[in-house]
């Protein structure tokens, strides 16, 4: 009988075994998405430790605001609170609650903060919304939806900008006067979006319901995947500019994202946003005695 000698442990240092693609089209950047998807759903299990369904909501949104604002800063940021305008009539519908306001990270933007870091933001600096869902269902999509579409009559208040020799735009003077102009006439709008840690596992079911969508272009489920419609697809039901798999979800919707911003803030570089009515004091003269008076 024959006995095998022990295999002496190597000296010489043992590779490291790296992971292989998923396919041969994979990139580090989709490899490190991944893992980033799977720690996002690791805090999402985290905060249904919570009993209470407002404690497991603002665990779950807040830690997607935390991952977006280290990809959109220093240029943008985001925001919970509430979008306002400049006019807000009296009998304008209650401003909703925002998720995650992505805007311009500017004084302007950031003028109107609370003491809990919550905002509210002037509509001209948003550049997109993000409603967050721990579980996204059928209903909590089209309530989100219901608050993109109202959102969708905010005036914007711009001035269109006098156009130079090259063609590029000057930053002043202007041709006119602000105008308020709904954000529903814009050409691109702002992009609103619906992220979910949860949802159907059929992407079809996100198909379907983004189809009867108003207002809504971007969902993502990160257990599911990720829709965009694009600009025509209003008109054209049943076509979608983005599908991404399960596995490429969180990409997706950032890449999305970066694409919505782009687009908007590019159809806006004609007009200029005219911020002053948030700022302006109401103006006093003084008599003789240096009492102050309206004027």
């Amino acid at each position: 009988m024959v006995t095998k000698k022990p295999r002496k442990p190597s000296t010489e240092p043992q590779k490291r075994r790296l992971r292989k693609p998923t396919d041969a089209g994979s990139t580090r950047r989709d490899l490190f998405m991944e893992v980033e998807s799977k720690a996002l759903l690791a805090s999402a299990r985290r905060a249904r430790l919570f009993e209470h369904n407002t404690n497991k909501g603002a665990e779950a949104e807040d830690a997607i605001r935390r991952w977006l604002r280290a990809w959109l800063e220093p240029e943008y940021t985001i925001s919970s609170g509430e979008i306002i305008d400049s006019v807000e009539p009296a009998g304008a519908p209650v401003a909703r609650q925002q998720d995650g306001i992505i805007h311009l990270n500017s004084l302007e933007a950031r003028r109107y903060t609370l003491p809990s870091g919550m905002r509210l933001v002037p509509i001209e600096t948003v550049v997109a919304t993000v409603e967050v869902k721990l579980t996204l269902t059928k209903e909590e999509f089209f309530e989100a939806d219901a608050a993109a579409v109202e959102l969708l009559d905010r005036q914007l208040s711009l001035c269109v900008k006098e156009r130079n020799e090259d063609e590029s735009y000057a930053a002043v003077p202007w041709l006119t006067d602000a105008q308020l102009v709904p954000l529903r006439d814009r050409r691109d709008r702002v992009t609103m979006a619906v992220f979910g840690y949860f949802g159907p596992r059929d992407l079809g079911t996100l198909r379907t319901w983004l189809k009867a969508a108003r207002a809504i272009e971007l969902v993502c489920c990160l257990d599911t995947g990720c829709l965009m419609r694009g600009d025509d697809t209003w008109e054209k039901k049943g076509a979608f500019c983005s599908v991404f798999e399960e596995r490429q979800a969180l990409k997706g919707f950032l890449d999305s994202l970066y694409l919505g911003i782009e687009s908007y803030v590019r159809e806006g570089l004609e007009f200029a946003f005219d911020t002053a009515a948030y700022r302006a004091a109401p103006r006093r003269d003084y008599d003789d005695a240096k009492h102050n008076t309206p004027a």
